[in-house]
């Protein structure tokens, strides 16, 4: 049976190593989430730029039928 401090030896660097990769990935998703949030900014952007020119487009020819 092994002593506490073997454990303890044992187990320390595999949980230092668990934290580090668990620190990488949350930089790589919160890299993505940033990521995703700059598209979602500029398809909103670009829906509010179609809206505007369909709404132009339909009142040019709404005074053209008129």
């Amino acid at each position: 049976m092994s002593t506490k401090t073997e454990t303890t030896t044992k187990v320390t660097p595999q949980l230092k190593e668990q934290v580090n990769a668990h620190d990488d990935q949350l930089a790589q998703l919160r890299s993505r989430i940033n990521e995703l949030t700059d598209n979602l900014v500029l398809v909103q952007q670009e829906l509010n730029a179609f809206k505007r020119d369909v709404a132009d487009d339909v009142k040019y020819l709404t005074n053209a039928v008129n």
